[in-house]
């Protein structure tokens, strides 16, 4: 599992694989509204929202994942849309694996997201320069991810691929303020 948690909190781990979401499980920790959403589920991506986040339908239900691992521009920023049509381009209407951890400060479900042949669709973004490996959160990544998102961010950054082109040495302002 993915495990990213900017919120600390006790979640019921759900293994089952390819099961209906147990996201019914409810509880209150300081106002916030809790769901349990540990586990990993098969999906399908229906909706784009930007370069790192998607919607997936699970068992006719919509929810909102953030992908783990990367950070891309958001509305506004260069490359946004170029960043949000790469990954509409890699992953939007396909069936995916989803193996997720915790809710962000966003209330967005943060997971892993693989393409039936296993493809890593953040990796995927990384390696087209269309987001940052967002290393604050790096020690919760499996060993094997924290070694693939990184050579894929620095070898991006030596091509001059998306948000390297302009500034090789930094990523754009919105995307350099969270590191």
């Amino acid at each position: 599992m993915c495990g990213y948690s900017m919120q600390r909190w006790s979640l019921i781990s759900i293994t089952r694989r390819h099961a209906l979401p147990s996201f019914l499980m409810l509880g209150f920790v300081a106002g916030y509204a809790l769901v349990a959403v540990a586990g990993s589920y098969t999906a399908r991506i229906v909706d784009i929202r930007d370069g790192d986040t998607v919607t997936v339908m699970i068992a006719n239900e919509r929810y909102l994942i953030r992908l783990a691992g990367i950070d891309a521009p958001e509305f506004g920023e260069p490359l946004w849309s170029a960043s949000k049509d790469n990954l509409s381009r890699l992953a939007l209407g396909k069936n995916v694996t989803i193996d997720c951890g915790d809710r962000d400060l966003d209330n967005r479900i943060v997971c892993k997201v693989l393409l039936a042949d296993g493809e890593d669709v953040a990796l995927e973004q990384i390696q087209a320069g269309m987001a940052v490996y967002y290393k604050p959160l790096r020690d919760l990544q499996a060993a094997a991810d924290r070694a693939s998102y990184a050579a894929a961010e620095d070898n991006a950054r030596r091509a001059h691929l998306g948000i390297w082109a302009a500034a090789p040495a930094v990523p754009p302002k919105g995307l350099a303020r969270k590191f």
